[in-house]
């Protein structure tokens, strides 16, 4: 009997920890927009992938269609939103926030372009998130404390390539050094 429950959990602990891209929305001034979620290892962080309207379609100048991210935590240090807030997956360089972000700072949530969400062979942190195992989120809190919070990545990023309207055969295999 003591056996039975030793394989028990450890067939639970094995199961628990594979991480995979979970299907998910975010809510705009648009609606609703289609998004796949991963939580941290500590389960209070959620970062959400999706595909966002960005820009005046009738301009031109770039693709108006840009892959997002949405950091976000249920941590009660508030996201200082004066400091940078990055993004290290555990292959290639470290990404900041774009110009064009947005935190939260009441909400603990952070909103970054992530890259031009167009096909390319390169896709910036979305690339190395592909190729890696892990990435790190630092932000810095309004009491000035830096707090890592570190993802699981999955193997399997088909529902990622999916909802960034990507080809998984030619898209995002170079990691950015």
């Amino acid at each position: 009997m003591n056996k039975f429950y030793l394989m028990g959990s450890l067939l639970i602990t094995g199961m628990a920890s594979a991480q995979e891209w979970k299907p998910s929305v975010v809510h705009d001034l648009n609606g609703e927009i289609p998004a796949v979620e991963i939580s941290s290892e500590s389960g209070d962080s959620k970062l959400k992938v999706y595909k966002k309207k960005i820009g005046i379609p009738a301009l031109k100048v770039a693709p108006t269609e840009r892959a997002v991210f949405e950091f976000s935590t249920n941590s009660l240090d508030q996201i200082e939103a004066r400091k940078q807030v990055i993004y290290k997956a555990s292959q290639g360089r470290v990404f900041g926030l774009t110009t064009s972000s947005s935190i939260g700072g009441l909400t603990n949530r952070v909103e970054t372009v992530a890259f031009h969400g167009q096909s390319s062979p390169q896709c910036g942190i979305v690339g190395n998130m592909i190729n890696s195992d892990s990435l790190t989120v630092r932000y810095i809190t309004t009491g000035d404390k830096n707090v890592d919070v570190k993802f699981k990545l999955p193997q399997d990023n088909t529902a990622l390539y999916n909802i960034l309207k990507l080809d998984s055969a030619k898209d995002c295999k170079v990691i950015s050094e």
